[in-house]
């Protein structure tokens, strides 16, 4: 979790806190009212699925641990809580200090995103805790998976200085990120990055990538020129689409690419892309090894056209490259058009 103070001076009335309600429930997915002088707080906008918190006004510090138990995630609960309660709560007004933290939000212990809080003093007495979510990294979402594992084993971890701590961060993301062979990310890494793409893109399109006759290679030429050739592959799919697109190895001779859509004004345009990036990801094919005339097959799913989440999107491309198999493999297949 990360905190922030600012030393500011927003004191207002309360008419005004109602006079501009509209502008921030537009702005905020979570509006909590708290009032130091009665020890209350209260939950009085929240834009998601209900949580199972009291919507009703309950003693500040009660309500923070409920909060905190159903909507932090467990390794920001203890820094959350370090941070809410309510004698920081009076100081955050006697010295008229807005507070910012990010911490990571679970609910039901699945679903989790980070969010940005946001603590202000809108009079004497009374802070309005201000939530909203927002964009991510991937380095801050690769940080949640180490952040999770050093929680777990965190007696392990307990005497290490920031350095040391630091460095651990650095290779373990590395680990955690990319296939160690082709430096591409691995098959955890995509499904982490493309769900967060898909949250935030319009359209895109996933294909799934797998080399025709790979076998014959390992067994004629041995391992060692096996990976070779994957190597060239993988720089071959770089090189073949733009920086905001993704590539990733997900096992063996299978590899799997994300498009961004968004810059293309209709599906036709997207699909006209698309089949400029299988393209070029035949010719990159068969220019990765000398030794055989190696070549791919490809299934492509669009989204939001064939799905909405990356699982869905995943097997129907994967459904669509079955396809590109069967017909004499070398060729790609949108899903749902395999006649």
């Amino acid at each position: 979790m990360v905190r922030r103070k600012i030393k500011t001076a927003i004191c207002c009335q309360e008419e005004t806190i109602h006079q501009y309600a509209g502008v921030l429930y537009h702005l905020y997915d979570e509006i909590i009212e708290i009032d130091v002088n009665k020890n209350e707080a209260q939950m009085i906008l929240y834009t998601k699925e209900k949580p199972d918190i009291p919507s009703e006004k309950k003693e500040i510090d009660e309500f923070f641990r409920e909060m905190a138990e159903h909507l932090v995630a467990e390794e920001d609960r203890d820094a959350f809580l370090q941070t809410c309660n309510y004698r920081l709560f009076c100081k955050y007004l006697e010295n008229q200090e807005r507070v910012c933290l990010e911490y990571r939000e679970a609910l039901d212990g699945q679903r989790m995103g980070w969010v940005q809080a946001e603590l202000i003093p809108v009079d004497k007495y009374k802070i309005l805790f201000l939530v909203k979510e927002i964009q991510v990294t991937a380095h801050k979402l690769f940080k949640s998976i180490i952040d999770q594992l050093i929680f777990i084993q965190n007696d392990q971890h307990s005497e290490l200085d920031e350095d040391e701590k630091n460095l651990l961060l650095k290779n373990a993301m590395e680990e955690a990120k990319t296939d160690s062979l082709t430096k591409l990310y691995n098959q955890k890494a995509m499904q982490i990055i493309v769900k967060h793409r898909l949250e935030m893109h319009r359209q895109g399109a996933i294909i799934f990538i797998d080399l025709d006759n790979f076998k014959l290679i390992n067994d004629r030429y041995g391992h060692i020129t096996g990976d070779q050739v994957l190597k060239q592959v993988a720089k071959g799919f770089c090189r073949g689409v733009s920086s905001e697109d993704l590539v990733g190895r997900i096992g063996g001779d299978e590899f799997l690419l994300f498009i961004t859509g968004d810059h293309y004004s209709s599906q036709e345009k997207m699909e006209a892309a698309v089949r400029d990036v299988c393209w070029e990801i035949q010719r990159s094919v068969r220019w990765a090894s000398e030794l055989e005339s190696l070549t791919c097959s490809m299934g492509v799913a669009f989204y939001p056209v064939d799905g909405t989440e990356y699982g869905i999107l995943v097997d129907r491309a994967d459904q669509a490259l079955y396809h590109a198999k069967n017909k004499g493999k070398n060729q790609y297949v949108f899903y749902g058009r395999e006649k």
